[in-house]
């Protein structure tokens, strides 16, 4: 992949490679959570009431948002998640009939709530702070991974990202690999992962934080912009490791369209007939 300059030709050029790859398989494995939101304006100092102006509550969450955005792209998709016995868990599946999407593999917990994210918005400034409470799907046992394996052995794509407990991750990535379906992985809320995990995934899509505390480097500094235009062999040796000796990767910055802000793709073992697809199920979900 090269820098692209000229947007129009790149945005035209996804749309193409979307409608030839819609219908494609797509597990989406990740978290749902309720948004709770509202506006103030200011946000609280320690110990402060600030009256609020609007309050709105719906579905969200970083895997449920994929699975969304890759459903109204086209794509096959069957949503996994976990949810708790509660109403929280309806305004996911309410939504999930809503826009007609197989609500067949979804998990549940007895005894874990359904995760709720609770966000405040300076509506002067548009600063937030969010506090994430994962619930039921931060408790995706290894069983109920295991009892994916046939979903994704019918899938060509597994996305993904770090919302739910790791070791599901890493569990249901290490099934996707074994069956050679490509891996995207959203690496927020970034954490640490393993060198055997990344060396799984086919593509990842940081933004500039989440690249910078992965990769090392900044991402405006002299030496990302040599990795943004040339492919770039870091080692010789074979060995993988984020920010010390990635094996053949490529970057670029392409203009993420809602916000106007460039965000950074690290393809780690790129397809190259597929990576403009991959690109568009994942870059709404940055």
């Amino acid at each position: 992949m090269k820098r692209v300059r000229s947007a129009p030709a790149r945005w035209i050029k996804e749309r193409e490679h979307i409608m030839e790859h819609m219908g494609k398989k797509v597990t989406v494995f990740g978290s749902f959570v309720v948004d709770l939101m509202g506006r103030t304006p200011h946000l609280p100092a320690a110990g402060e009431t600030v009256k609020g102006t609007v309050f709105k509550m719906g579905p969200g969450g970083k895997g449920f948002n994929q699975g969304v955005a890759a459903h109204k792209a086209g794509a096959d998709v069957t949503m996994v998640t976990k949810l708790g016995r509660d109403a929280f868990a309806d305004i996911a599946l309410n939504t999930m009939n809503e826009l007609h999407m197989d609500t067949g593999r979804v998990l549940y917990s007895e005894t874990t709530e359904t995760g709720c994210a609770l966000i405040m918005v300076d509506e002067n400034s548009s600063q937030n702070e969010i506090v994430v409470i994962l619930g039921a799907c931060n408790t995706i046992t290894d069983q109920e991974v295991d009892s994916l394996e046939d979903l994704v052995d019918r899938s060509e794509y597994l996305l993904t990202q770090l919302e739910t407990n790791v070791s599901s991750v890493e569990r249901i990535v290490d099934i996707a690999y074994r069956k050679g379906v490509k891996v995207i992985l959203n690496t927020a809320p970034v954490q640490p992962v393993s060198d055997e995990l990344l060396g799984k995934i086919d593509l990842i899509t940081p933004n500039e934080v989440e690249a910078e505390i992965l990769t090392g480097i900044k991402v405006d500094s002299e030496e990302a912009k040599v990795l943004f235009s040339n492919k770039m062999l870091l080692s010789e040796d074979g060995n993988f490791s984020i920010g010390e000796c990635m094996r053949s990767f490529e970057m670029q910055m392409p203009v993420q369209l809602s916000t106007k802000k460039p965000i950074l793709h690290i393809s780690i073992n790129p397809h190259p007939e597929d990576v403009l697809t991959d690109r568009q199920l994942s870059s709404s979900c940055v």
